[in-house]
């Protein structure tokens, strides 16, 4: 609960240094709120009053009706009577809602407390020396009057109002009593307004001080309302009259700002001629403040009156607001008269028709263009009104420029005439409208750094903009951009879009390669790795689902569209969506369920129902979403433990081939370098050089040669390398391949071990040539031994 204080600043500055402790303004949590308020409204330090006191009827409707009748109503006379003037203005506020409760708990009793105990304490709040004080009980005393029975009105309500209009010591009492008269007329019933609101409402019209004067010139309307059409005629309109002419400007202007009020509480056929007249006296008026009064509510005036009653003069005035008037009185005020013009100007419109568009086309062009921004948007906010009265003829030709230009007008003028773009489209020809695609075109390519408030005003205009245009202009425009809404990042935004698909698919229905290409694309929702597309997905098929028909549908073409839609849904969407029962992300589930709870029946009769989900809506007639959801949830439990045990053994069996190579890797690099000296190479006969063209060198690879290769990266590995031997006993060695792109997962990185042995044989001696020979002699020690048994051999 908010009990803020506000800004009233019981504590004044002198006491700031002086004031209430931290100690002395802490609350005792520990108490119930019914005692709180017992304890602490009858505190020293008025803040705590102030708060417990805002406290009183949610308290009373929390302990009940005896208790509020035994311990909260004794407290509200002390109140009353408060010495800070912010208590008891508060007090004022907490009697209506108090008295509500206390008829509704028991009409008997709690009707007889608010006769006898609380309109008694609401009449010293109404006589209180304070302003707020008496304004807050007069209001509450107007709504308290509604609970009185009429028979008790006289005698409970309408005695506590007399007294204060006859104060004739006491300007600001006949001020408040002329408010509640005019409050409290529709209460009080025509019989007691007749026999005393009325005589007491003219009397006090001829009051000598002129701010009593002014308050009665605004409290016509309800009286008049409530006395009668021939008693307002008779008496209170020559007294409204009176008030009109007065010397003080400001007695002038009241009757000017409630001249719409008073004409709305006389018959239609005595507006005109009662009132005309003194509106005429208001516009040449020689007060600045009372001509713009009356020019503020010459647009209600116009529409509270017939139409054979608005002549061309008070035509030509409203016309006017939009150049002389509104120049004459200059500043501020010019512009506030342009604002009332284009604010009221769809109604004056309204009532004088396409035929009389003339009279106002010049007002329109002038104000729809102006610089002051509150206009443009103005009007941004009516063109689709006036474009449904005046027709295509006069929307193409006018007012599809001030579309035009608002739609790249400043935020809040653009925000204004794309919320009713459709509407406006509509009042438009087939071809005219096909100019605006490309406008709709802009909002398919605008990213997630758009506004997103004019996406969410075009999405729920996607129904209608999606029987606006042509199938062909639908296809090509209108449905990729209900796509993108309804995957909008903003939540708000798809919302709002997720009805627009059936109607989509209703109006591609006529081509059937259109519906292909949109079921494929609502599919790759469900497909998506991201969660929020396949909540998308669930979120389309449930608006298949649920449809609903738009105004100006009948009941018969409605059914047939929701037929169509759910068969559409049951044929291509169906199936795709049960897959999604058992998604691995909780917040897909649940949205599922909820369509399943929905349509339990249709989901366990369609074929392409698993198996499992139809045991599950068979066995539980579910009515909670949180049910069904466990039960799936539970479901995707189990399948992912089988799923991670199947995982399991399948790396498990993986892994031992793996290991066994690598570990014959390693037994073959662990190989200690054989002592054997290596036979020398045979130099290639001269018709083998005749032969080849060239001489072939022949390297021979040992085992000491292939230990001094470089370490093998991960991820980097050379094919092995492989001597091929053939009829020319050619011994050619296969360089390493690179295998950067694929990589052996058996390839071991050599141990410590392996890399200090292959560490002490990377210096090969350099080739030696013998007899034009090249020979490669892959292991030598530092005497030279290999060497001299290879020459040994040579000559043997």
């Amino acid at each position: 609960m908010d009990y803020e204080l506000g800004d009233e600043g019981l504590i004044k500055e002198s006491e700031l240094a002086n004031g209430p402790t931290f100690e002395d303004l802490a609350i005792d949590d520990s108490l119930s709120d019914l005692q709180r308020v017992t304890k602490y409204v009858c505190s020293n330090i008025p803040l705590q009053r102030v708060i417990h006191v805002k406290m009183l009827h949610e308290t009373a409707r929390s302990v009940g009706f005896q208790a509020t009748c035994d311990q909260l109503l004794p407290l509200l006379e002390p109140l009353v009577c408060d010495v800070e003037y912010v208590v008891r203005q508060h007090v004022a506020l907490q009697f209506p809602p108090l008295c509500q409760f206390l008829v509704g708990a028991d009409p008997d009793t709690g009707y007889k407390v608010l006769l006898d105990k609380l309109i008694p304490l609401v009449t010293k709040l109404v006589s209180d020396d304070q302003h707020e004080v008496r304004s807050a009980a007069s209001e509450s005393l107007v709504e308290m009057a509604a609970l009185v029975k009429p028979e008790d009105q006289g005698q409970h309500v309408l005695t506590i109002v007399l007294p204060l209009a006859h104060d004739d010591d006491n300007e600001q009492f006949r001020i408040s009593a002329v408010a509640l008269y005019n409050g409290l007329a529709e209460h009080f019933g025509p019989e007691l307004c007749q026999q005393f609101c009325v005589p007491e409402l003219i009397s006090l019209s001829e009051d000598p001080v002129f701010r009593v004067r002014k308050s009665t010139a605004l409290s016509f309307s309800n009286v008049c309302k409530t006395a009668g059409v021939e008693l307002s005629r008779e008496r209170l309109i020559p007294a409204f009259h009176r008030l009109a002419k007065d010397d003080i400007w400001g007695v002038r202007k009241a009757c000017a700002e409630c001249l719409v009020n008073v004409a709305l509480a006389l018959a239609p056929p005595d507006r005109g001629p009662m009132l005309v007249p003194l509106f005429e006296s208001f516009i040449d008026d020689s007060s600045r403040w009372v001509r713009m009064a009356a020019y503020q509510s010459l647009g209600p005036f116009l529409a509270a009156l017939e139409k054979d009653q608005v002549t061309d003069e008070l035509v030509g005035h409203f016309t006017s607001m939009a150049t002389t008037a509104a120049s004459q009185l200059g500043g501020s005020g010019e512009v506030d008269i342009k604002f009332h013009c284009a604010f009221n100007f769809p109604a004056v419109v309204s009532i004088l028709g396409p035929a009389d568009w003339l009279k106002l086309s010049p007002a329109f062009e002038l104000l729809h263009n102006d610089t002051f921004w509150k206009i443009r948007r103005s009007f941004a906010y009516s063109l689709h009104e006036l474009a449904r009265i005046l027709g295509r003829g006069i929307t193409e030709t006018q007012l599809a420029t001030a579309f035009d230009s608002y739609l790249h007008d400043v935020q809040d003028v653009r925000l204004g005439v794309m919320l009713h773009f459709a509407d406006f489209l509509e009042n438009v020809s087939p071809s005219f409208r096909e100019s605006y695609l490309p406008v709709l075109a802009e909002f398919d390519s605008f990213d997630n750094t758009t506004k997103w408030r004019f996406r969410e005003v075009l999405s729920g205009q996607l129904a209608q903009l999606c029987h606006t245009f042509t199938p062909e202009a639908t296809f090509s425009v209108i449905y990729p951009l209900v796509f993108k809404l309804v995957t909008d990042p903003v939540s708000v935004v798809r919302e709002q879009s997720y009805h627009a698909c059936p109607l989509l698919v209703a109006r591609l229905s006529s081509n059937p390669d259109w519906l292909t290409a949109v079921v494929d694309k609502f599919v790759t929702l469900a497909k998506s790795a991201h969660y929020q597309d396949r909540q998308c997905f669930v979120k389309i098929g449930a608006s298949f689902l649920s449809t609903t028909s738009q105004q100006d549908e009948d009941a018969g073409e409605a059914l047939e569209k929701a037929k169509a839609a759910r068969s559409f849904f049951i044929s291509k969407l169906a199936a795709v969506l049960f897959t999604l029962a058992l998604d691995p992300v909780s917040n897909v589930r649940v949205v599922f369920s909820e369509i399943a709870i929905k349509h339990q029946q249709l989901f366990r009769e369609h074929p392409d129902c698993p198996d499992s989900l139809r045991e599950i809506l068979t066995a539980t007639a579910f009515t909670c979403v949180d049910e069904l959801t466990t039960v799936l949830s539970e479901q995707v439990k189990v399948r992912l433990e089988a799923q991670a045990k199947i995982e399991a053994e399948s790396n498990s069996m993986d892994k031992l081939p793996a290991t066994t190579i690598d570990a014959e890797k390693e037994n073959e690099s662990s190989l200690e370098p054989k002592s054997e000296i290596p036979e020398p190479i045979e130099a290639a006969t001269d018709d083998k050089m005749s032969s080849g063209g060239a001489v072939t060198n022949h390297v021979a690879l040992t085992p000491a040669a292939s230990l001094a290769a470089p370490p093998i990266e991960a991820g980097d590995a050379p094919e092995s390398a492989s001597v091929h031997t053939g009829d020319s006993e050619e011994a050619i060695v296969a360089a390493p391949a690179d295998s950067s792109e694929t990589i052996s997962e058996s390839i071991m990185v050599p141990t410590d071990e392996l890399k200090s042995s292959m560490a002490t044989s990377t210096e090969e001696p350099p080739p030696s040539e013998f007899n034009g020979e090249v020979s490669s002699l892959a292991s030598t020690d530092a005497t030279g031994e290999s060497t001299k048994v290879a020459e040994e051999s040579a000559a043997s």
